[in-house]
């Protein structure tokens, strides 16, 4: 495992619209952390161009890849918007630009981009050539080296190290709806730098269970959940936190990249003082009602027993990737005192300001057979369904 103590530099955004600086989402920001750069020509080109660089955040393929190997994510957000209108990311590349990819505005007047890290030494822009009466625009140039270096790195090179992870219990969990499932130790392995969390048949029921669990009329085996986290060894507090993961195949367990507060101030009441329960990405497996990804909040504001939750499936999952469980994805979430951002491999799924946490997060990798999910497995031969992850980053700031 590798760490990183450097601050996380500020959001890109360009340009200035009505006084104060705009943020990505076009809300005037009063404090420090966003620069802001104005293209002159942008004055009479009836439309302005800004461009946000994310963290390396996007790595799709079927191998393993090195963390510092991802591509920049980018974002670039035109004012007022033009449906349509064509993008193109640029490159510099001595004194020239060089283009690299091609997109439309979206409904909100965005396009999404990636492009290659080079050790934060890529500088990139965005430009919308001349259009239906509008002037060509282009933003200034953003150097993928913005947001800064990592501040914690995982790449499981080492194996899974003790200092940082540790299973999350170890007994049954009626309360949370695995009352045939535990969390083990040994349903976690780490080999050839990946981290495999396991759902197996449990061969050693702790006590005098009966041979088989039932749960709503049915007989199940006992199973092992592969469920750590970070919990008292690491946490952080805003900015980004992104895993690589390849999914199990089959439904009856899902997989997740998760976080829970590690501080509260209250037990109960807004979440900037509770902390939440943040779901960056959950997998139900294949053929899943829904598309099978899902993407959630919770928190406590009255009744600590049911938490109020936020999200849900994310629509038409095949727009951002495929073969959840044949590919590595980046799944990401953007957290600022106002909002989350949910991604994957740097393209936006789910964006709130609701229950938004204020708290220290610690991170948690998790496959897990609810109660409700072990009939959909079909046939408990298939077991062991297994959860791979290539790493885990976070960048804070």
């Amino acid at each position: 495992m590798t760490r990183h103590s450097a601050a996380l530099s500020a959001l890109v955004v360009l340009p200035l619209t009505l006084g104060g600086l705009t943020t990505a989402s076009g809300a005037v920001d009063n404090g420090t952390s966003t620069i802001v750069s104005v293209d002159p020509e942008q004055r009479s080109a009836r439309q302005s161009a800004k461009l946000q660089m994310h963290p390396q955040i996007a790595a799709s393929g079927p191998a393993l890849q090195p963390a510092g190997a991802a591509k920049s994510a980018m974002t670039a957000t035109f004012k007022p918007r033009k449906v349509k209108r064509p993008v193109t990311l640029q490159r510099k590349s001595g004194s020239r630009w060089v283009n690299k990819s091609k997109g439309r505005q979206n409904r909100k007047g965005v396009a999404e981009f990636t492009g290659a890290y080079a050790k934060g030494r890529a500088t990139y822009r965005v430009v919308a050539p001349r259009y239906r009466g509008l002037k060509p625009v282009k933003s200034a140039g953003v150097v993928t080296s913005k947001p800064g270096a990592a501040d914690f790195t995982d790449d499981f090179a080492a194996g899974l190290d003790p200092a940082t992870w540790a299973t999350r219990g170890d007994d049954y969990q009626p309360t949370s709806k695995r009352t045939c499932s535990r969390p083990s130790a040994d349903a976690t392995r780490v080999s050839g730098g990946v981290a495999k969390l396991r759902v197996l048949v449990d061969p050693d029921p702790p006590g005098a269970l009966p041979r088989r669990c039932s749960y709503d009329g049915e007989l199940y085996k006992w199973r092992l959940n592969g469920h750590i986290g970070t919990q008292n060894t690491y946490s952080f507090k805003y900015g980004y936190a992104a895993a690589r993961i390849k999914f199990q195949a089959r439904q009856g367990q899902h997989g997740s990249f998760w976080m829970n507060p590690a501080t509260q101030v209250t037990t109960l009441g807004s979440a900037s003082s509770t902390g939440a329960e943040i779901d960056v990405i959950e997998w139900f497996g294949e053929r899943a009602r829904r598309g099978g990804l899902y993407s959630f909040l919770h928190h406590w504001p009255d009744d600590e027993a049911t938490p109020v939750k936020v999200g849900g499936a994310i629509p038409n999952p095949a727009r951002y990737g495929k073969d959840w469980a044949g590919r590595y994805h980046v799944f990401s979430v953007e957290w600022t005192p106002s909002r989350y951002v949910f991604r994957i491999d740097g393209q936006e799924t789910f964006r709130t300001s609701k229950a938004v946490s204020g708290q220290e997060q610690y991170l948690i990798l998790s496959l897990l057979s609810s109660d409700y999910e072990l009939e959909n497995l079909g046939n408990e031969n298939k077991l062991p369904q297994t959860m791979s992850v290539d790493w885990v980053r976070t960048w804070e700031r």
